[in-house]
């Protein structure tokens, strides 16, 4: 049997081999519960048919005696792999070979014997073609998946993958500014349920809760269920670092056909809990932090949040057992605390145990240090526009933690999109990236167009002005957070811009920091190839001209040293500037947008103030000894990219 570019056989061709072929990254983690079936998990319809199921979350942890993941969550579970014997055969999607497969997840009488129904729960936020496929395979025959549901390059299909037109396939968009007609609707621009069933020699292909199309199954298309397996398989070669769980969060196989109201209900049980921000169904667990938020020489915040209101002990000490704890007996989803009274640059341990219902998690031990003091050698990392990407931020976040830095700077766009009603950007993905670091060194960040309307993001940050702009002093530096969103703010906070201005100017003069950086997330002066102006066709602005309006003449009257900003998605440092040409006295500005946003690149000429470009993932490490910065700029694989040292002048 022939069968189309979309799925293809490869005949006798060990799966495993493929996936070392590709260079597989980072290891999967596969979770499954089989409590869920039985505490409201599904619909009444649903429930009596299920055969099996399985939720999917990346083991996002640190390596080593550091590897910890705050609270429970479903236990792994590994894919069946013979000790002896050939591995299953792979199949091609989209002309990609699996980077992940999971074989004989069923198989035989674990099978339905005749109607059935596939169920997935995927997240889409990349821009690459990446996919993921269900597939029963008779091992009777060799010419390929004898039925497939699946996704791929925002499109899902169903049916039998051959050349007898047996397959059901739909476009799915994003959800605004569509005009391909016929195509579904993501719920909240990424989420997509699809269920595919099959009743009386029918497939018929479901969308967020909403009939698709039906299809007549082609005759002699059936499958001999002794020799029958099911498996699963994700396709990923496009997106470095992807794990299944960043795209498919959750599988099941009934053994019916669901009917239109079951479908309803399954997509409304998964959608109430992305609306709420919750990972994982019936399981009291973290959905934030810990989070470590601006430390100082003698204190630390801490926030966390759990999937239900709770109450909290909190233990710390400089040594186990811990010899300190902190009660909150009102239950709240999130919790925050200060431990003040700390020593300077001394490393602590710490464990918040959180208790609901009658149940008790807690997140392990963990560990920070309190922040040395005036003519000590600091260390920090500088990080922007982590977004859609938890598998980048997870890499960086490793790469971070290997320089153990005193703390970390976020340029904004932690999220891509996380307003209001996009909680999930934080509790399925910005958390999901960066807790395993965040909860062991502490970060500050600045606000970017991502966080939109700031709703979560002053949730899950604490502030230490009460505004969206502040200043970090830190031994013989001081960082000035600024929110640069202009735009925004000309429209919905009128007045915000003079305020700020004048709050900078303020606190830059009266700063005795012997360093002074400033962060914030639109560019000053950037060399990007078209967010300013398309430079293959017109010239460009070259940044964000309200950004200089406002903050350029205050950066080189009082003398800051170094800027910080992000948004675009690839690095870049400046010679220094004054007054409109590079001058050794002038400012240094370095774009640091590469944790995770979709990659950028510079402009096809050399721009006048440009001294280095880079396009690709990355972060930036700083070291602050007496009168010498050094920085350095190191991608997702530890290759320095830039290096570049500074001698104060004071």
């Amino acid at each position: 049997m022939m069968y189309p570019d979309c799925i293809r056989g490869v005949a006798q061709a060990p799966a495993l081999q493929f996936r070392s072929a590709l260079g597989t990254l980072c290891a999967v983690a596969f979770f499954a519960t089989e409590a869920w079936a039985h505490e409201g998990l599904h619909g009444d319809d649903a429930t009596d048919s299920l055969i099996d199921e399985w939720v999917f979350w990346p083991d996002y942890t640190l390596s080593g005696t550091a590897k910890n993941y705050p609270g429970p969550r479903p236990e792994p579970m590994q894919p069946k792999t013979p000790r002896f014997g050939q591995a299953e055969p792979a199949f091609y999607l989209g002309g990609q070979l699996p980077t992940e497969s999971f074989d004989r997840l069923l198989e035989g009488d674990q099978l339905p014997a005749d109607d059935f129904s596939i169920e997935f729960w995927v997240l889409d936020h990349v821009n690459r073609p990446v996919g993921v496929m269900a597939s029963i395979v008779d091992d009777s025959k060799s010419e390929g998946p004898r039925l497939a549901l699946g996704f791929y390059n925002r499109s899902m299909f169903f049916g039998v993958p051959g050349e007898t037109s047996g397959l059901l396939e739909f476009p799915v968009v994003e959800g605004r500014r569509e005009t391909e007609e016929g195509a579904y609707r993501a719920f909240k621009r990424r989420w997509h349920h699809i269920v595919g069933t099959y009743h009386s020699g029918a497939f018929s292909l479901y969308h967020n809760g909403t009939f698709a199309g039906e299809l007549e199954a082609p005759a002699g298309e059936q499958f001999d269920r002794a020799s029958g397996r099911f498996g699963i398989a994700a396709y990923l070669e496009e997106e470095a670092y992807m794990d299944i769980g960043n795209l498919l969060h959750y599988a099941a196989v009934y053994e019916e056909a669901l009917s239109a109201d079951a479908i309803e209900d399954r997509f409304a049980h998964h959608s109430v809990l992305i609306e709420q921000g919750q990972i994982f169904s019936d399981l009291f667990h973290y959905t934030a932090g810990p989070y470590l938020n601006a430390g100082t020489e003698s204190s630390i915040n801490i926030l966390w949040e759990t999937d239900r209101p709770s109450t909290a002990v909190i233990e710390w000490g400089e040594q186990l057992p811990y010899d300190r704890q902190m009660r909150i007996d009102a239950p709240e989803r999130l919790q925050t605390v200060t431990l003040d009274g700390l020593k300077p640059d001394t490393p602590y341990f710490y464990r918040v145990t959180s208790t609901a219902e009658g149940k008790e998690i807690d997140s392990g031990p963990l560990t920070f240090r309190t922040l040395p003091g005036a003519g000590a050698p600091i260390t920090f990392t500088v990080i922007g526009d982590t977004e859609t990407r938890p598998h980048v931020n997870d890499q960086v976040a490793k790469q971070i933690w290997g320089e153990r830095p005193h703390f970390n700077v976020v340029v904004g766009d932690l999220t891509d999109g996380g307003r209001a009603n996009h909680r999930f950007e934080w509790t399925h993905e910005y958390f999901l990236g960066v807790t395993q670091l965040a909860s062991r060194i502490p970060f500050i960040a600045a606000p970017g167009n991502g966080e939109d309307d700031l709703v979560w993001y002053q949730h899950y940050h604490n502030l230490p002005s009460g505004e969206y702009y502040y200043s970090y002093r830190v031994g013989d530096i001081e960082f000035f957070m600024l929110d640069s969103n202009m735009g925004h703010h000309d429209k919905n906070r009128p007045g915000f811009r003079e305020k700020q201005k004048a709050w900078l100017e303020e606190a830059l003069q009266s700063s005795t920091a012997k360093w002074k950086f400033a962060g914030h997330h639109h560019p000053v002066y950037s060399s990007d190839e078209n967010d300013y102006g398309d430079t293959y066709k017109e010239r460009s602005d070259t940044g964000d001209t309200r950004v200089r309006d406002d903050f350029l003449e205050l950066y080189e009257r009082y003398g800051v040293d170094m800027v910080f900003f992000g948004h675009l998605h690839s690095y870049e440092r400046t010679w220094p500037i004054k007054n409109g040409r590079v001058d050794r006295n002038g400012v240094v500005y370095v774009q640091t947008g590469g944790a995770g946003g979709n990659r950028e690149e510079a402009s096809p000429t050399r721009n006048w103030f440009s001294n280095r470009v880079y396009s690709g993932y990355h972060y930036v490490l700083v070291h602050v000894e007496g009168d010498q910065l050094e920085l350095v700029a190191v991608d997702t694989e530890g290759r320095e990219r830039d290096r570049f040292v500074l001698k104060s002048e004071e």
